[in-house]
């Protein structure tokens, strides 16, 4: 009997570690849906073996050993396939296995396998609640690993947005990393440091901790940790709008990178240098790191990373005035969006052709994508794009003085910023609106916008905005032959100017003021001199 159980026992052992084998990440590149579905069938066969009553009998604490490592072994291939209930459940029952035959090693590795399981699933309070029984659970016999997972609970409290938490957590990592001489372990909770404080714009403290995590880098000779170093306090800088030093910084992580061979970290930072150099204006530095990238993408066969940089490339064509060769990056990769059906980055690349159509004055083929861009943008009801691309297309009929044709993109447009609660964007397009009724000498129609302009820099406390829509409205007025009306708001528009000691507006409105009080006094006599109507009786 002892035989059979034993025979039982072996063959249990023999499935535990193939099912480890079939789901463990370890080996990722041979898993799939087959290997987790096999990888189940043979740990719950190691389960019914182990729970053998004769098993149990003859091997008491292995048994339930070997069962506890098959139910945490189980949780691999539920998480494979998404099922990361079923995966926490298994996790649980192999916990209280591994507490019932006190067997620290698998209840610590237990509790840190379901912290960093809810870190993935963003529940943040079941996560930093067993990674802080994992730290406490390691802490009595592995101090190095205790360090670690200091550092994910440290970085499970910033995803949760408990950024002092967070903090306290990195530094005794970094304190206990210390005791142990291990330089290694202080690298991250260093780097996660300066991220942190670098989002509290707390940037002298983010300074002092990359600083920090460069000099241990370079005194491990550890260059790929140097050159991530190095990126991250450029991008520091960079944040800090001190993009000199930024730029500096970046192209010595390139060096570093570049020495080392990792083309993924390359790319990256070439992508954020030309970022710096575009921020300084410095356009034909920007253009070749960007020629750069993207012979770097094609040659790593990232095609993702090659329309990125193709995009930035033409954003920068475009900003420093090369309309040209801006509209002809933008078509290559319209082209490539409609031919993946790719309707969102279709109708931003139709939107940017048009801006490009409209600075080299060729307002007939802006006009024809800006009305594809609003189209697309309404068909994917995004409607800040949808609103833009209306109108983008009534200001350039207004370019074509095709003012008719001008008012119901404006109208339109109005209406999504209405929706979008986009106050500075209704402004303009009321002030567009009223405009176009000016050119078409319909000044009646005028009145309503410009009214519910001044009402909106009103409320929005923009008093230079309201001194000049008060100037507009007035002139509206005055047009319509109301020149008392026009007069009063045109007054107020003075009040205001003298108020913000704006002395050229003030200039502006008294040379209209007086003939425009005189019209006034002329309105009021011939009112006073126009007899009485009879009366009855």
């Amino acid at each position: 009997m002892l035989d059979d159980a034993a025979t039982k026992k072996a063959e249990a052992d023999k499935l535990v570690s193939q099912g480890f084998l079939s789901a463990s990440p370890v080996f990722r590149a041979f898993r799939s849906t087959e290997s987790s579905q096999n990888s189940i069938r043979a740990l719950q066969r190691a389960l019914e073996l182990y729970r053998a009553s004769d098993v149990r009998s003859a091997f008491p604490q292995a048994s339930q050993k070997g069962e506890a490592d098959a139910l945490y072994n189980l949780h691999f291939s539920y998480q494979r396939l998404g099922q990361h209930q079923d995966a926490i459940s298994y996790l649980e029952q192999a916990l209280e296995r591994y507490k019932a035959i006190q067997k620290q090693e698998g209840g610590a590795k237990t509790l840190e396998t379901l912290g960093l399981l809810y870190t993935d699933l963003q529940q943040y309070p079941q996560a930093t609640d067993f990674l802080s029984q994992a730290v406490d659970a390691y802490h009595s016999f592995d101090v190095d690993q205790a360090c670690n997972i200091l550092s994910h609970l440290g970085t499970a409290y910033w995803a949760a947005g408990q950024l002092e938490a967070a903090i306290q957590r990195l530094n005794q990592a970094i304190d206990l990393a210390i005791q142990l001489n291990n330089p290694d372990r202080q690298l991250v909770p260093l780097q996660n440091l300066a991220n942190i404080y670098s989002s509290q714009n707390n940037y002298l403290q983010a300074y002092r901790c990359c600083e920090q995590a460069l000099q241990l880098a370079r005194q491990m000779g550890n260059l790929r940790e140097e050159g991530k170093t190095l990126y991250n306090l450029g991008l520091l800088h960079v944040r800090n709008a001190e993009f000199e030093r930024g730029a500096t910084l970046l192209n010595q992580a390139l060096t570093t990178f570049k020495d080392i061979g990792d083309r993924d970290f390359e790319l990256n930072v070439l992508v954020d240098l030309a970022s710096a150099h575009s921020t300084l204006g410095q356009y034909a530095q920007t253009i070749d790191v960007l020629h750069q990238a993207i012979t770097l993408s094609e040659a790593n066969g990232n095609l993702s990373g090659q329309l990125t940089c193709l995009f930035q490339l033409a954003e920068v064509h475009r900003l420093s005035e090369h309309y040209q060769a801006a509209v002809t990056i933008y078509q290559q990769l319209l082209d490539y969006s409609q031919a993946q059906g790719d309707l969102h980055s279709a109708a931003e690349l139709l939107l940017s052709l048009g801006v490009c159509y409209s600075r080299l004055n060729q307002p007939l083929q802006a006009c024809e994508v800006y009305q594809k861009a609003a189209s697309r943008y309404e068909s994917i009801g995004e409607l800040r794009g949808a609103a833009n691309g209306w109108y983008n297309l009534g200001t350039s009929f207004g370019a074509l003085k095709q003012y008719e044709r001008v008012l119901q993109p404006l109208q339109k447009a109005l209406a999504m910023y209405e929706e979008l609660g986009n106050r500075p964007a209704q402004v303009q397009c009321l002030g567009d609106l009223a405009a176009t009724y000016f050119s078409l000498e319909q000044v009646q129609n005028a009145i309503e916008p410009l009214q519910r302009e001044l009402s909106l820099v009103q409320e929005m406390g923009a008093q230079q905005a309201e001194l000049d829509v008060l100037g507009r409205l007035g002139l509206a007025h005055v047009g319509l032959g109301q020149a008392i009306a026009g007069l009063r708001l045109i007054e107020q528009a003075a009040e205001i100017a003298q108020r913000l000691g704006d002395s050229e507006s003030e200039l502006k409105i008294s040379a209209l003021q007086q003939p425009l009080a005189a019209d006034a006094a002329s309105a009021v006599l011939s009112r006073l001199l126009v007899p009485p109507p009879n009366s009855l009786g």
